[in-house]
C-alpha cells in the first residue's frame, strides 16, 4: 500500500485498486485493530479505545506467556477478531459473486497466525503447548552456519516486535500452541 496512514482507522471505501472493484484490507490483528476490520468492530459495538493497541508496548491481555510479551489472549472477543472479519466478509463476497452469471476471483488472507500469536476466546486453549512438536533444528550446534545465526541465538526477546532472538524450547512450543 502507498498509504498505510489512509488504513490506520476507519479505512476508505475502495472502489478501483490495480483493477480490482472491491478490496477490504484487514491491517494489524489481535487487540490492534486497522483498516476495514475497524469500521466492522465498531458497528459490532466494539470502542475505538479498544481497537487502537499498540504492539510495541504490551497492552491488555486476558492471559499472557510470561517468558515473551507476543503470545497472549487478546481483549476482544472472538467476533472481533480479525479472522472473524476475514471469514464473514470472504462468505459474503463468495455468496453475491457466486449468484452472478459472471466469472470472478476471490482472495482471502488471514492476518494469523502471525506474531504477536494472539488467539481469540475458545482458540487461546484450543492446543496445549506440550503437545507441539519440536522443530527438528532446534538443537542444531550452527558450527556451519553464518556467525550472525550464533549471534543471534544468543539474544532475548525484547519489546522490540520484529527483534529476532533465539527461542528456547518452552517458548517454541507455546508459541505454536498459539
Amino acid at each position: 500500500m502507498e498509504d498505510t496512514e489512509r488504513y490506520l482507522n476507519e479505512a476508505p471505501d475502495i472502489t478501483d485498486f490495480y483493477g480490482f472493484r472491491h478490496v477490504e484490507f484487514a491491517i494489524g490483528h489481535g487487540d490492534a485493530v486497522t483498516g476495514h476490520p475497524y469500521r466492522w468492530a465498531l458497528e459490532r459495538g466494539a470502542k475505538p479505545a479498544d481497537l487502537n493497541v499498540a504492539w510495541e508496548n504490551p497492552g491488555p491481555a486476558i492471559e499472557r506467556y510470561p517468558d515473551w510479551w507476543q503470545i497472549f489472549q487478546p481483549t476482544l472477543p472472538e467476533e472481533l477478531h480479525s479472522t472473524t472479519f476475514v471469514t464473514e466478509r470472504s462468505i459474503s463476497a463468495l455468496e453475491r459473486m457466486a449468484a452472478g452469471d459472471r466469472p470472478f476471483f476471490l482472495q482471502c488472507s488471514y492476518p494469523d497466525p502471525h506474531h504477536p500469536f494472539s488467539p481469540p476466546g475458545k482458540w487461546w486453549q484450543a492446543y496445549d503447548p506440550n503437545d507441539m512438536p519440536e522443530p527438528a533444528t532446534i538443537d542444531d550446534d550452527l558450527s556451519g552456519a553464518a556467525k550472525h545465526l550464533s549471534l543471534i541465538r544468543s539474544w532475548k526477546p525484547s519489546k522490540n516486535i520484529v527483534q529476532m532472538f533465539g527461542a528456547n524450547r518452552e517458548l517454541v512450543r507455546h508459541a505454536m500452541a498459539a
